[in-house]
């Protein structure tokens, strides 16, 4: 248990919690202090650490350091939509990469005490939403702190929990323990972009795990649609859930901007946001209107909900280029994985994982919720540790290098 005392943990799981914990318990701090005093405590810690550095200065990591550097540049000069003081919103916007760094480092040194602590924090995270959040509207909880952002910390605790799970630190039986409140979370929070990122994640499961023999591949789905048939049924007709997802094309419907493209309307409001924003980009392409300021752009006063849109309204060709550089490096060092012999397995988990993040950011903001980054800290913190290990190898073996 002492081996969990260090700042590097605390600071992981005062990251995940922070926002419910303030929102939901505290009610202190709106303006964001003492996560800027943590950010500010790490790194002097990290600064003493010489092999920081090259965690911090490789990519991706680095590019997503780039990006931060813009971002604070351009709002500088642009203001920012976010009620919130200058600090406070750098740090906001900080955190995200010091997350994925600290994870990397962590995942090299021990990856299983790594994962406990990440399945801690959102187990945390997610109990005190469920826990004192008193706003239930619609049969949806979660109003506090926003329905899609508790439903998504669901998807996205599931996400750890598998992970330790395919990687045989937790038995079946205790997977499914375990995953019981977030999968009822996911749907008590009504929220369509979880639950896709958790439709996404069964079928991983069954992709990564098919056999050679495509009768037994067929066998094998035929017995998982009977065992989700009763569920999905069930989420569909009798939960707010099911209500919206099925309700979608009627909510375009009602929508007074029409965009003119029948396939946008029928994803509701999440629809709009594609179209008007792609009419702010046109008008300021390069550089874009600053974060958080699509809001003065459209008469409800809005905040865009989609990520992309954020990058490419907000920030211009140049922060949705950083942006996409930035995932595009991680599949890239995903894929030259299999040069290093790891199995097909655990490859197609960690691009299942970045197809899940972005996925569920086609409907709902990123660069400012933290939690999200912990998934794609862990999927880089695997490669990290891969290289190192084959670092590792190469210099032990007397042979030479591996083939």
């Amino acid at each position: 248990m002492k081996s969990y005392l260090k700042f590097e943990y605390f600071f992981i799981v005062m990251v995940l919690v922070w926002e419910p914990l303030q929102k939901l318990i505290l009610n202190i701090d709106g303006s964001g202090i003492t996560i800027s005093f943590l950010v500010f405590m790490l790194i002097l810690i990290l600064l003493r650490k010489n092999y920081v550095a090259g965690y911090a200065f490789k990519k991706p990591l680095v590019i997503w350091g780039l990006w931060i550097g813009y971002s604070f540049i351009n709002t500088s000069l642009k203001g920012y939509g976010y009620d919130v003081p200058g600090y406070s919103f750098f740090t906001q916007i900080f955190v995200p990469l010091a997350l994925m760094l600290i994870i990397n480092i962590e995942y090299v040194k021990n990856s299983q005490k790594l994962l406990n602590v990440l399945a801690f924090g959102m187990y945390v995270s997610l109990l005190i939403i469920l826990l004192f959040s008193k706003q239930i509207i619609a049969g949806r909880v979660g109003r506090d702190i926003n329905f899609n952002t508790a439903g998504i910390m669901a998807t996205v605790l599931l996400m750890i929990l598998y992970f330790k799970y395919f990687h045989n630190e937790v038995s079946g039986k205790k997977f499914i323990i375990l995953s019981l409140i977030p999968t009822i979370a996911v749907v008590s929070t009504g929220s369509r972009t979880a639950f896709g990122g958790l439709f996404i994640l069964v079928l991983a499961h069954w992709f990564i795990n098919r056999s050679n023999s495509n009768l037994k591949n067929i066998f094998r789905l035929l017995i998982g649609f009977v065992i989700v048939a009763v569920p999905i049924n069930y989420i569909l007709n009798s939960t707010a859930l099911g209500e919206r997802i099925l309700s979608t094309t009627e909510q375009g419907a009602k929508i007074e901007v029409s965009t003119g493209n029948p396939i946008l309307d029928k994803f509701g409001d999440r629809g709009m946001f594609y179209y008007t924003g792609w009419q702010v980009f046109k008008k300021n392409p390069v550089t874009g209107i600053g974060l958080g300021n699509y809001k003065f752009y459209n008469e409800d006063e809005l905040v865009q909900h989609s990520e992309y849109m954020i990058q490419l309204t907000e920030l211009g060709i140049i922060g949705f280029g950083l942006f996409i550089f930035f995932y595009y490096v991680i599949f890239m060092n995903i894929r030259k994985l299999r040069f290093l012999g790891v199995h097909r397995k655990d490859i197609e988990l960690l691009m299942a994982y970045i197809v899940i993040i972005l996925t569920m950011i086609t409907a709902t903001r990123m660069f400012r919720e933290w939690y999200l980054f912990s998934v794609v800290g862990l999927v880089t913190g695997y490669i990290a540790n891969e290289r190192y290990l084959y670092r590792y190898n190469e210099l032990n073996d007397p042979k030479g290098s591996i083939d």
